[in-house]
């Protein structure tokens, strides 16, 4: 997701996630009562803190030779992704595209 060169081709196989796709859409539709575009940052932010966290947890599991900390990454993406969700809306970020 971070490599320009790989970036389009990640965002396309979000097409052929349905079940990530059915996440997103289950999320914006709890978010209703914020403007469309912070919905849509969200979401976004989401994917990414996912996509990385993930990917990072993978790779210090490889490096060390440890098997993933699956559970943990779970619970610490659990209440980071759910902090994110809630927070108020400042009003400087209303305009954020």
């Amino acid at each position: 997701m971070h490599d320009p060169q790989t970036a389009e081709i990640m965002r396309d196989l979000g097409d052929q996630a349905p079940v990530a796709s059915l996440v997103i859409r289950s999320v914006a539709a709890r978010l209703d009562h914020f403007p469309a575009n912070i919905v849509r940052g969200r979401a976004a932010l989401m994917t990414h803190i996912i996509t990385s966290t993930c990917a990072e947890n993978e790779e210090r599991a490889a490096r060390e030779a440890i098997d993933p900390r699956w559970r943990a990454t779970g619970d610490f993406l659990s209440d980071a992704i759910t902090g994110m969700l809630l927070a108020p809306v400042s009003q400087g970020s209303r305009d954020v595209p």
